[in-house]
């Protein structure tokens, strides 16, 4: 099985070398999004300020999903060796990076049917993509999502609290997966997916940095702005502000 978060060998024993694949991963898919998706549209910024035109909502909010597409494919590559991991890994980190962007902002579009909606279907669709149940998939997107929702700010903003709720949301998927009739270990791999590249990515705060698009300047002079703040959608009238509040 090539799963990208996958902790054993092929003879079902612990192994190091997954291990330390996986910790990789795991930094790959929380630092990843932010370097590409700054590096892309501070170019992206530059040509329309050049050309005498600004970014749109569409192409900004484009970028940021292929961003985090690709640190998800660079993260399952790492972590399961192989180029399906890869395929896969690309797929659930843009999937649930563009769940992120339904159904309001704050607590309000955290907690809205639509949102669980999207990580329901993001769920089902990585799930089918590598060989599984769309039920399963779903059951363990929206088990994680609830949890990281409930415990949203527990314990903090610290590294070991980051930490703990993402173990939380990882097994309140498997455990998801194992009611709908799937295995744990699948079920974990959906819910851990949707908290790197959807809770992580979109919190204004608190996965280790300021992370997502929150802050983040692109460009520079008139043509700059600061992803997340207000004066994103002032200078180049996009909703990135919205999408970093939607947080979770």
């Amino acid at each position: 099985m090539n799963n990208p978060l996958a902790l054993t060998d092929p003879s079902g024993y612990f192994s190091l070398k997954s291990f330390l694949r996986t910790a990789v991963a795991i930094v790959v898919a929380v630092y990843a999004p932010e370097m590409i998706f700054s590096s892309w549209a501070g170019s992206a910024a530059a040509g329309a300020a050049a050309a005498g035109t600004t970014l749109t909502t569409a192409q900004v909010t484009g970028m940021w999903i292929g961003s985090n597409a690709a640190a998800g494919a660079l993260a399952g590559g790492i972590s399961s060796d192989s180029s399906k991991g890869a395929v896969l890994g690309g797929l659930s980190g843009g999937l649930f990076s563009a769940a992120a962007m339904t159904g309001g902002v704050g607590a309000e579009g955290a907690n809205s049917f639509t949102r669980y909606a999207a990580h329901a279907g993001a769920g089902c669709v990585s799930s089918v993509a590598g060989g599984g149940s769309c039920s399963q998939g779903a059951a363990s997107a929206v088990f994680g999502k609830y949890t990281t929702n409930a415990i949203s700010g527990w314990g903090g903003d610290g590294t070991g609290a980051v930490i703990a709720r993402g173990v939380a949301t990882t097994v309140a998927g498997g455990v998801g997966s194992v009611i709908a009739g799937g295995k744990f270990a699948n079920g974990a791999e959906t819910a851990a997916y949707g908290y790197l590249f959807n809770y992580c990515q979109t919190r204004t705060a608190g996965c280790w940095i300021q992370k997502g698009m929150n802050a983040l300047k692109i460009a520079g002079g008139s043509t700059g702005f600061a992803v997340g703040m207000a004066s994103c959608g002032v200078t180049l009238g996009i909703g990135c502000a919205a999408a970093v509040e939607s947080a979770n």
